[in-house]
Order: structure tokens, then sequence, then C-alpha cells
């Protein structure tokens, strides 16, 4: 996958997860818990323009190889979809053991609050070591002095 292919993809994902948050607004009052699905709400509008930054801004500045730049755009996807949708059920369910102050005054069945536990918790691995990743791909190099 070129480099180029890599970052409009990262845009265009960024595109579709922030209409998916602005569509997650309108669901707001009717779900379970309001302010997790505020959470979502928000969760789909800066992971798309995070997305939108990485894949406009920072992907043509990166010095990664091949594999890491997969496993960087890979990454970053999971990330965003994740938080994203397991927030969104999240407010279905009303789980509040992960978000608990987002969620408070809400409980959900145990798989429902383990479901959306393992998501969140698979999101912020995937978050972080992109994070790496796309941070040592702006390392200073003797080609970019």
């Amino acid at each position: 996958m070129s480099n180029q292919h890599s970052g409009r993809r990262l845009i265009r994902h960024g595109m579709v997860l922030f209409l998916l948050g602005l569509l997650t607004g309108i669901l707001i009052p009717i779900l379970t818990s309001p302010r997790l699905a505020l959470a979502a709400h928000m969760e789909g509008l800066l992971n798309g323009i995070f997305l939108i930054v990485v894949g406009g801004v920072l992907w043509k500045e990166l010095r990664l190889s091949e594999r890491a730049a997969s496993a960087s755009v890979w990454l970053l996807l999971i990330a965003a979809y994740a938080s994203w949708g397991f927030c969104l059920l999240a407010a279905a369910f009303g789980a509040s053991q992960t978000l608990a102050i987002a969620g408070k005054g809400y409980t959900a069945a145990p798989w429902q609050e383990q479901l959306v536990s393992a998501g969140l918790g698979v999101g912020a691995v995937c978050v972080l070591v992109a994070a790496c990743l796309v941070l040592y791909g702006l390392r200073e190099t003797s080609e970019a002095r």
C-alpha cells in the first residue's frame, strides 16, 4: 500500500467516522444513557478529525517501513472505530463499569459490561501502540536534516 494511498484511506475513514459521530448525536435522547451517548457522539467526531489530521498532515511526514506503516493504519482504524462503537454500545446497554463518570446511575448485564470493557480496552491498546509508531515515524533522520 503506497504512502499516499494510506493517507487518503485514513482521511476517508475519518470522514466516515465524523459522519457516524454526527448521526450518533441524533440518538442521544433515545439511548439508555444519554451521557454515554454524548460520549459516543464526541468519540465519533474527535476520532474522525484525528484520522483526517493524521492522514492529511502527518502521514506524508512519517519515516516508517511498509510493514510499520500498514500496522499503524490498521491500529488507528481499529482504535477509532472501537472507541466510538463500544461507547455507543455502552450507551445502548447502560454499561457504566468502564465509563463510570459518563455512565453514572446506569448498570448493564455482566456480559454487556464485559463486552464494552474488552472493546474499549482493545481500542486503548491499539491507539497507544499506533501513537508510538507514529511518533517513531516522526523521528529526525539524516534524510530529514
